[in-house]
């Protein structure tokens, strides 16, 4: 498969996702709670993923997995950011929750 085939593939799950958590939303859930039961589901099936349905992974797994995830949650903080900067919106981080810009 293509790395093309690949990011549309990845990019097809994450809208699926994010389409169904929005439901759960749109049903009265809690954001928090939903995003927080997200994670579990993302921890659960990275570990499935790279251990198998029997497995389960050692420190350097959990370690690696969550370098990973950091990863992708900074790029994606990065857009974010430039996408509400590009908008005019200001982006210091003048928040009233800590670690938060907007909400």
């Amino acid at each position: 498969m293509s790395n093309e085939e690949q990011l549309k593939q990845h990019d097809q799950a994450v809208n699926q996702l994010i389409g169904l958590a929005n439901q759960l939303k749109d049903n009265g859930g809690d954001i928090r709670i939903i995003s927080a039961a997200m994670l579990t589901a993302a921890g659960i099936y990275a570990t499935y993923a790279e251990a198998g349905p029997q497995g389960f992974l050692q420190d350097d797994g959990v370690n690696k997995l969550s370098d990973r995830f950091r990863q992708q949650l900074d790029f994606i903080q990065q857009r974010k950011k430039a996408e509400l900067k590009a908008a005019g919106h200001n982006v210091e981080q003048n928040s009233p929750r800590p670690g938060v810009v907007g909400s």
